[in-house]
């Protein structure tokens, strides 16, 4: 278990200091659930003795995919702010 709470920790480091660098900001809570809900959902794999490298290698290789902004919106803490207005069933946009 130590090699995938010390991800967690780095995976963490990794989120604070590209949401700081990148928007002089914290990340916002649903950047930190997601990222802290796989490192859980990993520890959980963990526990059984025949996953515990499959799992720590996961864990380490989202650390990896974070460092290198190859994850999802959500987990990078980019928001959907386009031009795209919501429309109404009419085809109208809304407001």
């Amino acid at each position: 278990m130590p090699g995938i709470a010390s991800a967690w920790i780095v995976g963490n480091g990794i989120l604070f200091w590209r949401s700081w660098k990148q928007d002089s900001r914290l990340p916002v809570p649903g950047q930190l659930i997601a990222a802290n809900f796989v490192f859980a959902a990993l520890a959980l794999l963990a526990e059984a003795q025949s996953a515990r490298f499959l799992a720590t290698a996961l864990a380490w290789g989202f650390d990896i995919a974070a460092l290198l902004n190859v994850l999802p919106q959500i987990a990078t803490g980019q928001t959907n702010t386009g031009s795209n207005p919501v429309t109404t069933a009419t085809g109208r946009a809304a407001g």
